[in-house]
């Protein structure tokens, strides 16, 4: 029969810094584990090696006919810390942005930004410029193993305020004759021009927050009618900001005559017209003779003047077309050569 020997078991403490499913802890090589012995671990398991899956202190009573000998060590697993979010921040109704650290684990030492000398541990950290800006929280554990790293992107800024020139108004668009319009706020990150076309809605595909409008930037069907242009502007800030015209682009060239035939003769030439100003809300004319002196005027001109009264001779006329506002849009000037 053999003798039976004492029993060498033996654990030792021991760090985890790397990511691990757990460590096995066996207080005795294979050849060493024989029928005759018994295992009790303090954490109630009968079997020859247990794996640890948390820090703690293990321990394990091994015992045959002969022996009896208890051994333990301590496990410490070096755990992860991601800070709190949000990670991806949009301030904007506030100027400022107050990050936390959190609840840092006991033992951990922390510092924001990419400085390792900045080791303050202050438990917020505050964003307070207008602009996008990278913020790192680095957490140290308590075993020196690893330093865990958590990014925040912080954006500061103001909802969209838009300064629109021209302000809300009817705008008469004529070709080769440009209207700028400025929505006043290029800090946008999106802008979309559209027109309500009757078929389909006319889209300008611009960059920026102005438009050079134009009537020969408009397809046939959406000429010579009242329609509305709406501009937006976004930015990172929730919801967006517009601003409004009416607008009516036609092929609208002012033909303003020099030599006018009021003698009813039935050729066309009977009336003083201004081929172009009935797409204006109201166009004022003011006829002068050539030493200045005012010979008509009208404040809603209507084409139907035919210079009763005037006698023929060279005169001088100033057109002013006008919106809705009163605002003119277009001045015309020359002289006029009446004959009959």
């Amino acid at each position: 029969m053999e003798s039976q020997q004492d029993i060498p078991a033996m654990l030792q403490d021991t760090v985890i810094c790397e990511d691990t499913n757990g460590f096995l802890l066996c207080p005795l090589p294979d050849n060493l584990i024989t029928p005759d012995l018994t295992f009790d671990w303090n954490i109630e398991s009968d079997s020859a090696c247990y794996t640890a899956l948390w820090t703690g202190y293990f321990e394990v009573n091994i015992s045959n006919e002969c022996d009896n000998v208890t051994v333990g060590a301590s496990i410490d697993f070096a755990s992860g810390y991601v800070g709190p979010g949000p990670y991806n921040i949009v301030e904007c109704d506030d100027d400022f942005y107050e990050l936390s650290a959190g609840n840092v684990f006991a033992g951990y030492t922390w510092y924001w930004g990419e400085d390792p000398n900045n080791n303050q541990m202050d438990q917020n950290f505050t964003v307070d410029q207008e602009g996008t800006y990278t913020v790192y929280l680095n957490v140290t554990d308590n075993l020196d193993c690893n330093t865990y790293t958590t990014e925040y992107t912080v954006t500061i800024a103001d909802y969209p305020s838009l300064n629109p020139n021209p302000p809300a108004d009817t705008l008469y668009l004529c070709p080769n004759e440009i209207e700028v319009l400025d929505l006043g706020y290029a800090e946008g990150t999106f802008y979309s021009w559209e027109v309500d076309c009757p078929n389909d809605p006319l889209y300008f595909e611009t960059e920026s927050d102005n438009l050079d409008l134009g009537s020969d930037m408009f397809p046939p069907d959406c000429l010579n009618q009242f329609l509305l242009l709406t501009a937006t502007a976004d930015n990172v800030c929730p919801g967006s900001e517009t601003a409004e015209w009416i607008v009516q682009a036609s092929l609208c060239p002012i033909t303003p005559p020099n030599v006018f035939s009021p003698n009813e003769d039935n050729l066309g030439n009977d009336r003083f017209i201004l081929d172009g100003i009935e797409v204006f809300d109201r166009t004022e004319l003011y006829v002068y003779d050539r030493w200045g002196k005012l010979i008509f005027e009208s404040q809603n001109y209507d084409n139907t003047w035919r210079a009763t009264d005037v006698p023929d001779g060279v005169y001088y006329y100033i057109a002013r077309m006008l919106d809705s506002t009163d605002e003119p849009i277009r001045e015309v000037e020359s002289h006029l050569h009446i004959l009959r």
